[in-house]
């Protein structure tokens, strides 16, 4: 039996796979944690020490899901070869050419290349075999007409309207549509991990450079109306994968989601995660492109800082610079150690001046 976890929570499969939006709000309101906390290496990249730079303009970086350490990490599921025939029968519908239905991929590729091929030979432009004039919708235009000239300038220019040529010019704009929507989520949208544990051993070690970084902690009772809630969401963690096979066509044939297909590719893609990383107990900041942050360094303000925690093994420079950070600034400080008759870290007194 699959089991689906959100903020440490058990629920049943069946009340995931129909919980909308409104009930994913309800599971937020019910469970808003006061704090949240990010572990940061406190190391030095292209001259400059990002970590100490959060610190000191209470900032967070919104990454592009495509660096983060789960390969499966807002990666859309799809059935590769069911997407493709679909695919390519959306793209012989376009130009009235009827594939044979019910036989795989390989034999509708060939009948269409070789349908393409006689239109072309005939003295047809592309364009016009795919009957992109009959298509009213501005943007839903254009994005064909992109994947077609793909498919043109590989014909044309490539492979000079020879049968075998079209079918793997026709072939790489099927694969380009899938690879699109696999990358959709990592290609619009922008997202910054927090947790609600300072004290994770993992994640000292994973994301605090092995102990000698430094953990922040951020207020979310400081600013109770701030439009910052609104784009916190924690993550589902599941043991499966769920299909967005139905919300990739329809976004691939239609250029748009309707609201239930977008709540589905939102919560399945951008929020489900494996059961393994269940201990980071994860929330997400998720912003679409660079609506919160700013244009290019994608990094925002955000809630108060109430506490920072210096790891176990922070060398004594470092710790006295992002003390000092600290005390300029009057935000609380603690030292991060480890517990002697437990496997648990523990705060510290920090004795140095």
């Amino acid at each position: 039996m699959s089991s689906y976890f959100i903020n440490n929570q058990l629920y049943p499969k069946s009340f995931v796979m129909n919980m909308n939006a409104d009930d994913f709000s309800g599971i937020i309101s019910e469970n808003f944690p006061q704090k949240l906390y990010k572990y940061f290496p406190n190391l030095e990249s292209n001259c400059c020490n990002y970590s100490v730079q959060a610190l000191e303009n209470n900032t967070v970086y919104l990454q592009s899901p495509i660096y983060f350490d789960d390969p499966y990490d807002s990666l859309i599921t799809i059935d590769k070869s069911e997407f493709m025939i679909r695919m390519i029968d959306f793209y012989a519908g376009l130009c009235g050419c009827q594939l044979t239905s019910g036989v795989g991929y390989k034999q509708k590729l060939n009948e269409f290349s070789f349908f393409i091929t006689k239109e072309l030979q005939d003295g047809r432009k592309i364009e016009n075999i795919f009957n992109l004039q009959n298509i009213k919708d501005q943007v839903l235009h254009n994005n064909i007409l992109a994947s077609v000239l793909l498919c043109e300038c590989c014909i044309v220019v490539r492979y000079k309207h020879e049968n075998d040529k079209v079918q793997k010019a026709i072939n790489l704009m099927i694969l380009e549509n899938y690879d699109h929507a696999q990358k959709f989520l990592c290609e619009k949208f922008r997202i910054s991990c927090f947790t609600t544990n300072p004290y994770s051993m993992l994640m000292w070690s994973h994301y605090a450079n092995g102990h000698k970084g430094f953990c922040i902690e951020y207020d979310l009772t400081a600013i109770p109306d701030s439009p910052l809630f609104s784009t916190l969401f924690p993550v589902i963690y599941s043991d499966e994968r769920v299909s967005l096979l139905e919300q990739c066509i329809e976004f691939n044939t239609l250029k748009m989601l309707t609201d239930q297909s977008f709540w589905k590719v939102f919560k399945y893609g951008l929020l489900m995660k494996s059961i393994d990383w269940k201990y980071q107990n994860e929330w997400r900041y998720i912003s679409y492109d660079s609506k919160y942050a700013n244009i290019g360094d994608y990094n925002c303000k955000f809630l108060p800082i109430s506490k920072v925690f210096l790891g176990n093994k922070m060398d004594q420079d470092d710790q006295d610079k992002i003390i000092n950070i600290c005390r300029t600034k009057g935000i609380p400080f603690t030292g991060v150690t480890i517990c002697n008759d437990k496997y648990e870290m523990q705060d510290t007194e920090i004795l140095n001046p």
